[in-house]
Protein backbone atom coordinates (compact mmCIF):
# COMPACT_ATOMS: atom_id res chain seq x y z
CA UNK A 1 0.00 0.00 0.00
CA UNK A 2 1.62 3.67 -0.76
CA UNK A 3 1.10 6.32 1.23
CA UNK A 4 1.32 10.55 0.05
CA UNK A 5 3.82 12.12 1.10
CA UNK A 6 2.11 15.02 2.93
CA UNK A 7 4.23 17.48 2.28
CA UNK A 8 1.09 20.15 2.06
CA UNK A 9 -0.81 18.21 4.96
CA UNK A 10 -1.03 20.10 8.62
CA UNK A 11 -1.69 17.65 11.59
CA UNK A 12 -2.14 18.40 15.00
CA UNK A 13 0.43 17.93 18.19
CA UNK A 14 -0.94 15.82 20.96
CA UNK A 15 0.81 17.63 23.50
CA UNK A 16 0.66 21.10 23.03
CA UNK A 17 -2.25 20.94 20.30
CA UNK A 18 -1.04 24.20 17.80
CA UNK A 19 -1.30 23.15 14.37
CA UNK A 20 1.75 22.24 12.75
CA UNK A 21 3.46 20.38 9.15
CA UNK A 22 2.49 16.93 9.27
CA UNK A 23 6.32 15.86 8.59
CA UNK A 24 7.49 18.15 11.68
CA UNK A 25 5.29 15.60 13.81
CA UNK A 26 7.68 13.47 15.61
CA UNK A 27 6.89 9.97 16.97
CA UNK A 28 7.44 9.63 21.09
CA UNK A 29 8.65 6.26 23.48
CA UNK A 30 5.23 6.76 24.94
CA UNK A 31 2.66 6.79 21.46
CA UNK A 32 1.73 10.41 20.88
CA UNK A 33 3.37 12.11 17.92
CA UNK A 34 4.82 15.61 18.84
CA UNK A 35 5.70 18.84 17.56
CA UNK A 36 9.94 19.82 17.57
CA UNK A 37 9.01 22.32 20.94
CA UNK A 38 7.02 19.75 22.82
CA UNK A 39 9.36 16.43 21.83
CA UNK A 40 10.87 14.93 25.08
CA UNK A 41 13.60 11.68 24.58
CA UNK A 42 12.23 8.66 27.37
CA UNK A 43 14.09 9.60 30.66
CA UNK A 44 17.20 7.55 31.62
CA UNK A 45 15.96 6.12 34.53
CA UNK A 46 13.81 3.83 32.12
CA UNK A 47 16.38 2.02 31.26
CA UNK A 48 18.30 0.79 34.29
CA UNK A 49 21.84 -0.74 34.23
CA UNK A 50 22.15 -4.13 34.86
CA UNK A 51 23.83 -5.24 38.03
CA UNK A 52 26.36 -7.84 38.15
CA UNK A 53 26.52 -9.47 41.32
CA UNK A 54 29.23 -12.24 42.49
CA UNK A 55 28.41 -15.75 42.69
CA UNK A 56 27.86 -16.31 46.97
CA UNK A 57 27.30 -20.03 47.31
CA UNK A 58 27.67 -23.61 45.16
CA UNK A 59 24.94 -24.67 43.59
CA UNK A 60 25.01 -28.48 44.78
CA UNK A 61 27.85 -28.44 47.72
CA UNK A 62 29.80 -31.25 48.43
CA UNK A 63 30.58 -30.74 52.03
CA UNK A 64 33.18 -33.03 53.50
CA UNK A 65 31.67 -35.24 56.09
CA UNK A 66 34.50 -37.07 57.11
CA UNK A 67 34.06 -38.76 60.88
CA UNK A 68 37.59 -37.67 61.43
CA UNK A 69 37.71 -34.26 60.29
CA UNK A 70 37.45 -33.41 64.19
CA UNK A 71 40.23 -34.77 65.35
CA UNK A 72 44.13 -33.54 65.24
CA UNK A 73 46.53 -32.05 67.74
CA UNK A 74 46.86 -28.89 69.58
CA UNK A 75 50.21 -27.29 69.24
CA UNK A 76 50.82 -24.32 72.34
CA UNK A 77 54.22 -22.45 71.99
CA UNK A 78 56.11 -21.19 74.83
CA UNK A 79 57.43 -17.68 74.49
CA UNK A 80 60.78 -18.79 75.09
CA UNK A 81 60.86 -22.56 74.07
CA UNK A 82 60.25 -23.62 70.04
CA UNK A 83 59.06 -26.91 70.74
CA UNK A 84 55.13 -27.53 71.04
CA UNK A 85 53.45 -28.50 73.64
CA UNK A 86 51.04 -30.72 71.97
CA UNK A 87 47.68 -32.75 73.12
CA UNK A 88 45.72 -34.92 71.09
CA UNK A 89 41.85 -34.57 70.98
CA UNK A 90 39.07 -36.49 69.35
CA UNK A 91 35.43 -35.63 68.77
CA UNK A 92 36.23 -31.93 69.07
CA UNK A 93 33.54 -29.69 70.54
CA UNK A 94 32.82 -26.22 70.82
CA UNK A 95 30.99 -25.03 73.91
CA UNK A 96 30.17 -21.54 75.44
CA UNK A 97 28.25 -18.94 77.02
CA UNK A 98 27.12 -15.51 77.31
CA UNK A 99 26.68 -15.28 80.93
CA UNK A 100 23.86 -14.06 83.15
CA UNK A 101 21.27 -11.34 83.10
CA UNK A 102 19.09 -9.79 85.90
CA UNK A 103 16.38 -8.02 85.76
CA UNK A 104 14.47 -6.17 89.15
CA UNK A 105 11.18 -4.65 89.42
CA UNK A 106 11.54 -0.74 91.56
Amino acid sequence: MAYAAGKYAKAMCDICGFEVKYSDLQPQWDGFRACPECWTPRHPQDFPKIVITDAEALRNPRPDNDLEAGNGTIYVYAANDATPVGSTFTGFKAEGSVGTVTVSIS
